[in-house]
């Protein structure tokens, strides 16, 4: 919930999460005006540069009167009776559905330079090698036993930096 500068007064506790971390700020009063604590630690001039601490600094830009809000009225996520809550939250998907999808590995080169007279040349994307089969023919495998048609599973899925 978005914090009203007019809202905070010394002494408030706010709260913020970021990676699954709660960070607290005490709301601290004094002749200049209000500074903010964050984790009982450091004490920042302003809400946006504990916000971007509480980050772990950077360069990014970060909105504190959007990133924190006042212990108690932040909204509450129900569970049903009995049901705990999860060490590991569920992973929310950005509008795309993980559907599978059919990829293709053995296509038909484009130029058909290396093969004899009456042969048509193949390249297989999973062993990175090229062959020849007689024209007219399509290949099922290639002569490593790769299959021309794999499900792709990871469709839809960022891909990660490792």
């Amino acid at each position: 919930m978005v914090i009203e500068k007019t809202e905070l007064a010394a002494g408030m506790m706010l709260t913020g999460r970021y990676k699954g971390q709660e960070h607290r700020v005490l709301v601290v009063g004094n002749d200049a005006g209000l500074s903010f604590e964050l984790d009982g630690a450091a004490v920042y001039k302003s809400l946006s540069s504990a916000a971007k601490a509480a980050m772990g600094g950077g360069s990014a830009s970060v909105n504190g009167w959007r990133f924190f809000s006042i212990v108690g009225s932040e909204p509450t996520k129900s569970r049903p009776a009995g049901e705990r809550a999860s060490a590991v939250p569920e992973r929310k998907t950005k509008g795309k559905a993980t559907t599978s999808r059919t990829v293709t590995q053995i296509k038909k080169r484009r130029k058909q330079e290396g093969c004899p007279d009456g042969e048509v040349a193949y390249f297989c994307s999973a062993c990175m090698e090229g062959f020849c089969v007689p024209c007219g023919e399509t290949p099922d495998v290639c002569p490593q036993g790769h299959p021309r048609e794999v499900v792709d599973d990871f469709s839809g899925t960022p891909a990660t930096g490792d």
